[in-house]
């Protein structure tokens, strides 16, 4: 009996699961595109999402992606009617997680990190071993995948702006009382380059550190550079300073860039008087600029070594005033300069070369 009855429990279970599909398809409607994931439209309907999938890169807004995951966002609408034109809906927004809360230090915030691709190395040996021993020939891997963030183009019509980037930083957090809560972390900072590497503003293949385009320009309200004595050695007074500016030529001249006219000094020539503060390429060591701002530490000493010559002479002219064969001098009606005061100083019998300076 117990037999049997498997028996019988065996082909109706067959026969549900033979008609299962045919239940299923009288219950689901709906049309799809190859290549589309579908997306439940209500209940018992499919359709076409806005996720498509080739081979193993999967599409947002495209239906050929090229990419792992390949976003592109739609158009904002044009119109040569309007004068202003539709800004685009905004592609991607990725936003990491709130740090959890706590009585003394609250958690940070979700980091959101993008990271490029490494180059691929090249040995002459299996197997590949980066060039560190036994590799034996080490040649140059592939370059690294770089990262580019673009904002978007500006709409045709209407001259729209395009798009801005905006590299902002976490807040500090808070720290949280019985009555009041205060900032108390440190904001988080914007690093570039934090490994090498040089950062252009307009210009593509930037050779220092920081390098802005030929005509680029700068405001800020205070520019530091590091003076510390702990990051210095070998420290000297300057000398021949007063020399060394009478060499120095200001010039006026007119950009070739854009014609805007300026005042300063012309960089080839400050090289061969102080090479200190003329910068070079790094590579063809052809003359670029002058740090203008160093050439004050040379007006400081030179403008030292004026007044001295100033106060000595000031002291034999007061010698000169008290001695009564000064005042029937034929030079008393002349310029007091350097040299009538020489003159002076001849005729009186008091003629003393004025202590030289060192700076």
């Amino acid at each position: 009996m117990k037999s049997r009855a498997v028996t019988m429990i065996i082909p109706a279970t067959v026969l549900v699961a033979l008609a299962m599909p045919g239940w299923l398809a009288a219950q689901v409607a709906g049309t799809g595109t190859t290549n589309h994931i579908p997306i439940w439209m209500n209940n018992n309907t499919l359709g076409n999402s806005k996720l498509s999938q080739t081979g193993g890169n999967v599409g947002i807004g495209t239906t050929s992606p090229t990419a792992t995951v390949d976003v592109i966002g739609p158009n904002g609408s044009s119109s040569f009617l309007s004068t202003t034109g539709q800004s685009a809906p905004k592609a991607l927004r990725v936003t990491g997680g709130t740090g959890g809360f706590a009585s003394k230090q609250g958690g940070p915030g979700g980091a959101i990190q993008l990271l490029s691709g490494g180059g691929g190395s090249i040995c002459s040996n299996q197997p590949c071993c980066v060039g560190l021993p036994p590799c034996g020939i080490h040649f140059t891997g592939g370059g690294g995948a770089g990262i580019q963030i673009g904002g978007g183009l500006g709409a045709n019509a209407g001259s729209g702006n395009g798009g801005s980037i905006t590299l902002l930083p976490g807040t500090g957090g808070l720290s949280c009382g019985i009555l009041s809560c205060v900032t108390s972390g440190h904001p988080g900072n914007v690093i570039l380059a934090p490994s090498g590497g040089n950062v252009g503003v307009g210009q593509t293949s930037p050779g220092h550190t920081l390098e802005i385009k030929v005509g680029g320009t700068t405001l800020a309200d205070e520019w530091t550079t590091r003076s510390s004595r702990r990051f210095k050695t070998n420290i000297e007074p300057l000398q021949s300073a007063l020399e060394k500016v009478g060499q120095l030529q200001g010039v006026s001249y007119q950009r070739k860039d854009d014609g805007k006219r300026e005042i300063g000094v012309i960089a080839e020539d400050v090289a061969q008087i102080l090479p200190e503060v003329v910068s070079r390429d790094p590579e063809t060591y052809e003359i670029q600029g002058v740090d203008y701002s160093r050439l004050a530490a040379l007006l400081i000493e030179a403008v030292k070594s004026q007044q001295v010559e100033i106060q000595e002479l000031r002291v034999r002219i007061e010698r000169l005033s008290s001695n009564p064969r000064f005042l029937t001098s034929p030079y008393i009606d002349q310029a007091i300069t350097p040299t009538a005061v020489t003159s002076l100083l001849s005729e009186t019998g008091q003629n003393r070369a004025p202590r030289s300076s060192s700076r």
